[in-house]
C-alpha cells in the first residue's frame, strides 16, 4: 500500500553535520562514499538500557524502532490503546500539504522519529506533478519552501518520496529514470537550503517476483538513500478467495534475500551499507480468532533471530478498499490481535525509544 492508496482512500540525511544541542552528527547523504556505512550488521542479542540512542542514519544502538501510521487513529490514541510510545510515527503528505504539521511536530516534540511518505499527488489521489516536471526543477519554489519548513523544524524525520513507485498506478507520473532524477533533484535542493535533519528512506513494495529485475532501475543511489524499507503485507483471502495465508517470516524473507544477494552487484547499489526497516506491514484476520494476534507478536522474535539487519518495523492502522473488497490490516481489527501488537510492542527487542547520540 501506499499514499497514493491513503489518498485516494489511501518514505535524508544530507551531506553536511547536524548538531543537537553539543553533539555533532555527521549524516549519511552528504559524506564521501567511504563513509556510507552504517551500523546493519546483526543486532546484539542482548538489548541493553540504551539501546534508542541513534547513530548518523538514526538507527537505533541495538533493537529496533517500533512504530505505526496514524491514518486509521492519531498517535496519542494508539499511544493509549497499547501502553506504549511509539518510536516512529508514520504520516502521508500529499503534494499540497506542508510538513510537519502541528501534530508532527507534537509528536516529534515528545521524541518520537515523524517518517513522513510524500507524494506528488492530489488529495484524491491524482496526479499533482510528474516525477519529469520536478526533476526539471518546474517546481522549486515548492521544494525550497518545503525544505526551509524542514530545516527550521530541526528534529530528527525521515522522509520517503513516494513509496512504492514501482506499481503501475504509478505510471502516469513518469518512469524509473524520472524517478530517480525526481528523488536526486529534491535531495540536492534540500541539501542546497542547508537541511541537516532528514533521512531519506527508499520504501518499495518488496515484491521481488514482480518487480526484483527492475529494483536497480528504481534505486535513487547509494549516495541518495539513507534507508531502505519495503512493505510486506499478508493479503490472504482479503482480494482472491482462497488465497494462502503466509507468515511474518514468509512475506519478509523475500526482499530480505534479495537485498543481500544483489547488493554491490554491477548496476545495484551498496544495499549492505543501509540500514533496512519494513516501512509498512499488515495482516488481515485469519481463519482462527488468533491467527492475526500470532502473526503480529511473532514478529519481534522473528526479526530478532532471522532478519538482523531489519531495524525499524511500522505497522499499517487501516481498513483498506482495494478491488471492492476490504482489507482490514489495523493492528486492532479484532480484541485478539490488538493484545498481540500490545505485546509485541512491549518486547524489549521493540523497546527503544529515540534519544540523542
Amino acid at each position: 500500500m501506499t499514499r497514493s492508496n491513503m489518498l485516494g482512500r489511501r518514505a535524508v540525511v544530507v551531506r553536511g553535520s547536524v548538531f543537537w544541542g553539543t553533539a555533532t552528527v555527521v549524516l549519511l547523504g552528504l559524506l564521501p562514499a567511504a563513509s556510507t556505512s552504517v551500523a546493519a550488521s546483526a543486532a546484539p542479542r542482548s538489548v541493553p538500557t540504551n539501546c534508542g540512542k541513534m547513530n548518523a542514519e538514526f538507527v537505533p544502538k541495538c533493537g529496533l524502532w517500533w512504530g505505526a501510521s496514524a491514518s486509521k487513529q492519531a498517535w496519542p490514541a494508539v499511544e493509549k490503546e497499547i501502553g506504549r510510545k511509539l518510536a516512529i510515527v508514520h504520516e502521508y503528505a500529499d503534494w499540497a500539504t506542508a510538513f510537519p504539521t502541528a501534530n508532527e511536530r507534537t509528536a516529534a516534540a515528545g521524541g518520537r522519529i515523524v517518517f513522513v511518505d510524500w507524494s506528488p499527488a492530489t488529495a484524491a489521489g491524482g496526479v499533482a506533478a510528474t516525477w519529469a516536471s520536478i526533476a526539471k526543477g518546474t517546481r522549486d519554489k515548492q521544494l525550497r519552501a518545503e525544505a526551509k519548513l524542514v530545516k527550521a523544524f530541526g528534529k530528527p524525520m525521515m522522509v520517503t518520496f513516494q513509496s512504492e513507485p514501482e506499481l503501475t498506478r504509478f505510471h502516469p507520473y513518469g518512469s524509473a529514470a524520472q524517478y530517480v532524477a525526481a528523488w536526486r533533484h529534491i535531495f540536492d535542493v534540500f541539501r542546497s537550503e542547508g537541511v541537516k535533519n532528514v533521512a531519506w528512506v527508499w520504501d518499495v513494495t518488496g515484491d521481488v517476483t514482480d518487480h526484483g529485475a527492475a529494483y536497480p532501475s528504481w534505486y535513487p543511489g547509494d549516495h541518495f538513500v539513507n534507508w531502505i524499507m519495503w512493505d510486506p503485507y499478508n493479503w490472504y483471502s482479503c482480494i482472491h478467495k482462497g488465497g494462502t495465508w503466509l507468515s511474518f517470516t514468509q512475506k519478509v524473507e523475500s526482499m530480505y534475500s534479495w537485498l543481500t544477494s544483489h547488493s554491490g552487484k554491477r548496476g545495484n547499489g551498496d544495499y549492505l551499507s543501509k540500514p533496512w526497516g519494513i516501512g509498512e506491514t499488515g495482516t488481515v484476520e485469519g481463519k482462527t480468532a488468533t491467527a492475526k494476534e500470532k502473526w503480529i507478536e511473532s514478529s519481534v522474535s522473528v526479526t530478532r533471530s532471522t532478519f538482523p539487519r531489519i531495524r525499524a518495523i511500522i505497522w499499517s492502522n487501516t481498513d483498506d478498499i482495494t478491488g471492492g473488497r476490504s482489507c482490514n490490516w489495523s493492528f486492532n481489527s479484532s480484541k485478539d490481535s490488538l493484545a498481540g501488537f500490545t505485546s509485541a510492542g512491549k518486547q524489549s527487542y521493540a523497546s527503544p525509544l529515540p534519544t540523542r547520540a
